[in-house]
Formats: C-alpha cells, sequence, structure tokens
C-alpha cells in the first residue's frame, strides 16, 4: 500500500509540474541561474572567461526574437556574428570573449527594427580551476 501511494503522489507531481500552463517548468539551479528579465531561454545559461576557446555561441529561445538584434556592452566581449533560425523563436549569437575579461554580470540588450527594448542579464564566471586540474 505505501509503494502504490508514493507512486501515485510522484505521477502527481509530475503531472502537476508538466501541466502548467503558460509558465517555465523548470527547477531552476539557484547556484548558477541568472536573472532572467525577458528570455525564455539562453543556451548554455552562464559561461566561464579563461578557456582555451574564446568563442562562445548562445542559443536564444524566446517568441519572435529573431525580428530583434542583439547589443552588448560588456569590456572584453564582442559579437561576432547573429544567426537567424528558420523559427523565428530561436537565434543564435557568437560572442567572442578577449584575453583578460573580468568576470561579471551584464545585460543583452535585444532591439527590434522600433527600437523596442528587451533585456537579460548574462553572466561569466572565474574559473574554479584549470582544464589541466582536471583527471
Amino acid at each position: 500500500m505505501k509503494a502504490s501511494f508514493k507512486l501515485l503522489l510522484c505521477v502527481f507531481i509530475i503531472a502537476f509540474y508538466a501541466c502548467k500552463d503558460g509558465e517555465n517548468n523548470e527547477v531552476p539551479d539557484i547556484e548558477t541561474s541568472v536573472k532572467n528579465e525577458f528570455l525564455n531561454r539562453v543556451e548554455p545559461p552562464h559561461w566561464w572567461i579563461g578557456m582555451k576557446d574564446n568563442s562562445l555561441q548562445l542559443q536564444i529561445y524566446h517568441p519572435e526574437i529573431g525580428s530583434f538584434s542583439p547589443e552588448i556592452n560588456y569590456p572584453g566581449l564582442t559579437i561576432k556574428e547573429v544567426h537567424k533560425a528558420k523559427s523565428p523563436n530561436y537565434l543564435f549569437v557568437d560572442l567572442e570573449i578577449s584575453d583578460g575579461t573580468k568576470a561579471g554580470k551584464f545585460d543583452l540588450v535585444f532591439k527590434d527594427e522600433n527600437d523596442t527594448e528587451k533585456t537579460h542579464t548574462y553572466e561569466l564566471k572565474d574559473r574554479v580551476k584549470s582544464s589541466d586540474s582536471y583527471v
């Protein structure tokens, strides 16, 4: 009896979170989540400075984001290229992180042809260990 109750409770909890209408159903990772003011999803949700490869591509999902153009004003970070997807709900932004760029939070600013402005806060973090430290 106890096992079937636990199973029923688990199914109920999963169904409850899966059926929430109009809400982001993800459980946030408290330590790594960024302040999301506008966008439904940005992958990766954060990145690190001091990597061997200084390029970073952000995959951005939000309804009609393809009609917006991104801007960044953060020392050491530049937009190299923007790729629009077949779906108007996705945008891919290629970034370059210069040597010496400091860790911190900054706004990705998106503007459309009417100068409507949307922002999303993103974070570059310090690396805890170098890649040579991992076994």
